[in-house]
């Protein structure tokens, strides 16, 4: 039995996952094979040197502790997703920019024209001047009304300001997804019958 399962704690909550584990092995709970056994053994153990370290004292505490991550964990994720969409939206401005720029010209010459020859000019460059059309709404919904914004301004700032914080965002996720996981796999273990499930 792992050493961190044999001594016997003195935070009851802590003691009574010990027993259950102990009641369980000296009433012949039968396992499909060694290594469930070993399996669970390793989780609980894992569980105890968990809440040993973070000096949980009560269930209380460890119920106060997994609110606190759970908060933690929604924050983190609404935070990395708001730096996702910056991203994407800034990628979907680089690509208007380039659209309207490319299509420009043929936007001209349709302007240009008297009413008469507009019909069949756009019969014949309607992919262009559709798609310039769409450069134009995205960019103006999106804050540029009165001019096309700089690709390079754009570049820039997702690439110093906008990807780092993403990063860091995801490390935050990562960090409080993996402690999450922990206190719900001691608030597992608290209950004796959800134990050996």
């Amino acid at each position: 039995m792992p050493k961190e399962l044999a001594a016997p704690s003195d935070i009851p909550f802590i003691r009574s996952m010990q027993d259950a584990v102990k009641d369980n092995i000296n009433h012949g709970h039968s396992y499909h094979s060694e290594d469930a056994l070993l399996n669970d053994l390793k989780e609980l153990s894992q569980s105890v040197c968990y809440a040993q370290e973070k000096g949980y004292t009560s269930v209380e505490a460890i119920e106060n502790e997994y609110m606190d991550q759970l908060s933690s964990l929604q924050k983190s994720y609404h935070d990395l997703a708001n730096a996702q969409d910056s991203i994407d939206l800034i990628n979907e401005k680089i690509h208007f920019v380039g659209v309207y720029r490319s299509t420009a010209d043929v936007y001209k010459q349709y302007r240009a024209l008297p009413a008469k020859a507009k019909k069949a000019f756009r019969n014949k460059h309607y992919k262009a001047l559709n798609a310039h059309d769409q450069a134009y709404r995205f960019l103006s919904t999106n804050g540029h009304t009165d001019k096309l914004p700089s690709v390079q301004a754009l570049k820039t700032y997702k690439k110093e300001q906008v990807i780092p914080a993403r990063d860091k965002y995801r490390e935050n996720y990562d960090a409080a997804r993996t402690e999450i996981r922990k206190i719900s796999k001691v608030r597992e273990n608290i209950y004796p019958q959800g134990i050996f499930s």
